[in-house]
């Protein structure tokens, strides 16, 4: 069979045998598109919204729930391996390029942490707790600068963190040569583990205190996830990553899927975020070689960073109406208990951010 140049100007030649399959690809545009990190990513939203559902559940779990739960614990790891992945592959980007991402994940942020603190103060209004939503009004500004609106929303402000610091770290170490990156990324390492373990004296305050410590623990957990994104980019273009070993999937299974599932592991945080992070990365990679492109995997993909937005909201719903409605079957978290609030939450968000994202004013607080 011949294909035709990509350049349109007639010529034709025939393919060679290291073409890459053709449901790794964006023909049409001659991109490369992994769906394998669409799965992924759907993968780790659908993670997210399982540990909240128990989190909201405050009940014990069932062993086989706990062990369901822990093996989605690359979800944050993974969404900041990647984004930090495709922006260091990039390269050095001018500095209206980070304004324009930082805007797009804080004013994310800030709205959406509005919506959840006005549905917190009206639910505390609607079940009487009038002194309960005083005290809950004077610490708005502490959650707003914190991160804690709702359990998730700390990512965005952690991902901005990650990406000011990645800008900064390519100025200085792109040019630099493989050994040094990885030199980089040791010392990346220790000063992340030392800034994590005393974080910085901060002004007197528990806003202030909290904000500037948090910047700091996120600066510490980034630095090292950084400067691997910059090392993992200068390694593996995305064309090399479409056409990774298939025996690279069987290394990260063994060596960081099952010791996340089981609890098996013992690294220090820092290189805890990196393995897991970029084993589940590589993973992503090596399935799109079987996965091929459909329109409702590439449709929840897309809606993944909206579904990691919305979900809190519908989860506390449900487990609302279950307390009510059902307290017994609240007293303990069985894995078919979890699967059900999880799975419906899920969907229920997924229908919501797909209908919402057709509206470009609403579409892009939902869009990370």
């Amino acid at each position: 069979m011949e294909v035709t140049c990509p350049h349109q100007c007639g010529h034709t030649r025939q393919p060679t045998q290291g073409a890459r399959p053709r449901d790794m690809t964006d023909a049409s545009r001659g991109k490369i598109h992994l769906a394998g990190l669409d799965f992924v990513r759907v993968l780790a939203a659908f993670g997210v919204v399982v540990m909240h559902s128990n989190f909201g559940l405050r009940a014990p779990m069932t062993h086989a729930a706990e062990i369901f739960s822990n093996a989605f614990v690359f979800a944050v790891p993974f969404f900041l391996a990647a984004s930090l992945y495709f922006r260091a592959e990039r390269g050095t980007q001018p500095v209206g390029d980070l304004c324009d991402r930082l805007k797009r994940l804080m004013v994310p942020y800030f709205v959406w942490s509005i919506i959840y603190l006005a549905a917190h103060g009206a639910k505390l209004l609607l079940i009487g707790q009038e002194g309960e939503f005083s005290r809950f009004v004077s610490a708005i500004p502490g959650h707003l600068l914190c991160g804690s609106a709702a359990v998730q929303l700390y990512f965005l402000p952690l991902l901005a963190v990650g990406t000011v610091v990645l800008f900064f770290i390519s100025l200085w170490l792109s040019r630099w040569p493989v050994s040094g990156i990885v030199g980089g990324l040791v010392i990346a390492m220790v000063v992340s583990a030392v800034m994590e373990s005393n974080p910085s004296v901060s002004p007197p305050g528990p806003v202030w205190r909290t904000t500037i410590n948090n910047f700091v623990i996120w600066t510490g957990r980034t630095l090292p996830m950084a400067v691997a994104a910059l090392l993992v980019a200068r390694l593996f273009s995305k064309e090399r990553l479409a056409t990774l070993p298939k025996w690279t999937m069987a290394i990260m299974v063994f060596g960081v899927v099952l010791p996340q599932v089981w609890g098996l592991s013992s690294l220090p945080p820092s290189f805890w975020d990196i393995g897991i992070g970029f084993g589940w990365f590589f993973i992503g990679c090596v399935a799109s070689q079987w996965l091929p492109h459909t329109a409702g995997l590439k449709s929840l993909g897309n809606a993944a960073g909206g579904i990691f937005l919305l979900h809190h909201l519908v989860v506390e719903v449900m487990q609302t109406a279950i307390e009510k409605g059902l307290p017994g079957w609240a007293e303990i978290t069985s894995l078919p208990m979890l699967l059900t609030i999880s799975l419906t939450a899920f969907f229920t968000s997924y229908l919501i951010v797909n209908q919402a994202s057709k509206y470009p004013s609403i579409g892009r607080f939902l869009i990370l």
